[in-house]
């Protein structure tokens, strides 16, 4: 599995307001029809107006994809609620507690 982060800014009251909820939920349909995506998170700073966005995907070469297209959604849908992007990377997901739980549970179950 492989993650897009994006550490994007605004000012603090604009990190759950109307317009960036709208936002995020715009950003979730999009994401949710395109192959491989996996997942949303989306953390927020009330006192800093910091936002960051994690978009999971099954496979690399998905994520490349998203990636690929990514620039004017994410400009557009962030500008739309008051944000602006800071940064941003990709990495490989190397450990997921979701996982991990189930590989417990599977070694737990086939040892019984």
């Amino acid at each position: 599995m492989f993650a897009r982060v994006g550490i994007f800014q605004s000012t603090p009251e604009r990190v759950d307001d109307d317009e960036a909820r709208q936002a995020r939920e715009q950003m979730l349909q999009t994401l949710q029809g395109l192959p491989g995506f996996a997942g949303l998170y989306v953390l927020g700073d009330r006192q800093t107006g910091k936002t960051i966005g994690i978009s999971l995907w099954e496979t690399e070469a998905e994520l490349d994809a998203w990636e690929q297209m990514r620039g004017d959604i994410v400009r557009n849908r962030a500008a739309a609620a008051g944000h602006t992007e800071q940064d941003g990377a990709r990495y490989e997901v190397v450990f997921n507690s979701q996982t991990d739980r189930a590989s417990r549970q599977a070694l737990l179950g086939a040892s019984q």
